[in-house]
């Protein structure tokens, strides 16, 4: 099974959400696929939303099973 994650809330920033997200991910890594959109902070967070339906769909064409 792939799992994809899309996240806004992801390391380098810090907080009790990021790490969580940050730790999920990670576990979830030794028991399957996993791909992830996350935030990075190099745009604005309401470009990384608007954007977000084109890098699904990206994604989906990458790795469909």
């Amino acid at each position: 099974m792939t799992i994809l994650f899309i996240t806004h809330k992801y390391p380098p920033a810090h907080g009790g959400m990021e790490k969580q997200s940050f730790e999920l991910i990670n576990r979830f890594q030794n028991f399957d696929t996993v791909h992830v959109i996350k935030y990075e902070g190099k745009e604005r967070i309401a470009t990384f939303f608007i954007k977000l339906r084109i890098r699904f769909n990206k994604m989906l064409k990458l790795y469909r099973s």
